[in-house]
């Protein structure tokens, strides 16, 4: 440290004194600023890819819905707990994947579960890995249905429909 007669120079007061208010204004604006951008950028939720799923499937069904009117085509959902597949109804081979559509396997946390009115099932039908469980038919119609989507066994979201109104969507509290 520099010293004169009188004490510390000019200099080295303004060195030893610290940061300025500006410089600690700057560092608060910039923890700000990082603390924001940390926000927006939220970590995907379990809750989030439960609805993002439910959408997709609502989506989904209204397209099959809209195919088999305009197409004539009767399509079908199999439901299973890690995602669902689309099938399509051929008159000579009964049902068979839809090659429009891919497989959909959920994240890992996510589940499905369905429920189905036991006189509308088709013998043998929830049992059968081919067969649907959900029929999209040509004549506009769906089967009643009530879906869950769950994150750890927690229902997040649910799709229902009565067979003749658009599938809605219900968010749990």
């Amino acid at each position: 440290m520099q010293t004169s007669a009188t004490g510390p120079t000019e200099m080295t007061r303004k060195l030893a004194a610290g940061f300025t208010l500006i410089e600690v204004l700057v560092v608060l604006v910039l923890i700000a600023l990082l603390a924001t951008a940390l926000g927006v950028m939220q970590f995907d939720s379990g809750h989030q890819q439960a609805r993002r799923e439910a959408e997709r499937l609502r989506s989904l069904l209204q397209l099959l819905r809209e195919q088999a009117v305009y197409e004539q085509l009767d399509f079908g959902l199999r439901i299973e707990p890690w995602g669902y597949r689309v099938l399509q109804y051929d008159r000579r081979n009964g049902w068979q994947p839809a090659t429009r559509y891919a497989e959909q396997r959920l994240p890992q946390a996510l589940r499905l579960r369905l429920q189905v009115s036991d006189e509308l099932a088709l013998p043998g039908q929830s049992g059968n890995p081919a067969l649907p469980q959900l029929l999209v038919l040509s004549s506009d119609e769906v089967s009643p249905f009530h879906l869950f989507v769950e994150h750890q066994l927690n229902t997040v979201v649910s799709l229902h429909s009565d067979g003749v109104q658009e599938a809605r969507l219900d968010y749990a509290q």
